[in-house]
């Protein structure tokens, strides 16, 4: 069962508590996928009494760690060393050791999802707005694991969905490293949202005095001082882009 578990990942683009694949219109524009219900508003997700969909994602995960872990013991058993039981001794260390770092990354990634919420919150867009971008966020980092995973178009072969494993571990281990928020990756997509809130402004700004011939000259006028002051910076230190 635990077999068939780990093959329907490999085969899984999205994990479908968190996220769904939706060919419509309404997801068009977003990749073809949403947020799966539980996921729908960040009201669910955070804890509710400790009953939220972000504890039950955390105790999910450490039970799916604990299953792996007696799997590889009854398969791998440390025994009384010995020239035959060597190979299950390290088999058994190897395998342990990657199913706690990918333990210790999941639960890392899941406790990274409201901090980036909140970011981008803090950084001017509506709750909802937010919460999409922190979609985006979840895809980007999914994506990227299963590409590391999926070195094996079928993924058919054991040897080829642990070595897969192993690398989608290496790159997670580096998002965890750069504590996600840092990661390149995740730094492009909060640089996008600061451009967007930006253009936001300046479009509600316009709106704001639409009609005002008085403001709109004083824009403009505003606007010309700084692209002189620009310019003249630029003719005083043609190093400078």
């Amino acid at each position: 069962m635990l077999g068939s578990r780990i093959k329907l990942s490999f085969e899984t683009p999205f994990p479908e508590t968190i996220l769904r694949t939706t060919d419509n219109q309404e997801t068009a524009g977003k990749g073809g996928t949403t947020w799966a219900p539980r996921f729908a508003t960040v009201a669910l997700f955070e804890d509710q009494v400790r009953t939220g969909v972000h504890r039950q994602m955390m105790d999910g995960i450490e039970k799916a760690y604990e299953l792996i872990q007696k799997q590889v013991d009854a398969d791998f058993p440390i025994r009384q060393f010995s020239r035959t039981t060597a190979d299950d001794r390290k088999i058994h260390t190897i395998i342990s050791d990657h199913n706690r770092m990918g333990y210790r990354q999941t639960t890392a990634f899941i406790e990274s999802i409201l901090p980036i919420y909140k970011t981008f919150v803090q950084g001017g867009l509506s709750s909802t707005d937010s919460w999409e971008r922190t979609r985006i966020y979840v895809v980007e980092f999914i994506t990227s694991v299963q590409e590391a995973r999926l070195i094996s178009i079928e993924a058919t072969s054991s040897a080829a969905m642990i070595w897969g494993s192993f690398k989608a571990t290496d790159l997670a281990e580096d998002f965890k490293r750069q504590k996600f928020i840092e990661h390149p990756k995740v730094v492009s997509i909060l640089a996008l949202t600061s451009i967007e809130r930006e253009g936001k402004s300046v479009a509600e700004a316009l709106a704001a005095v639409k009609g005002d011939k008085d403001a709109v000259a004083k824009l403009e006028k505003r606007v010309q001082t700084i692209e002189t002051q620009l310019k003249t910076l630029k003719t005083k230190n043609p190093d400078l882009k």
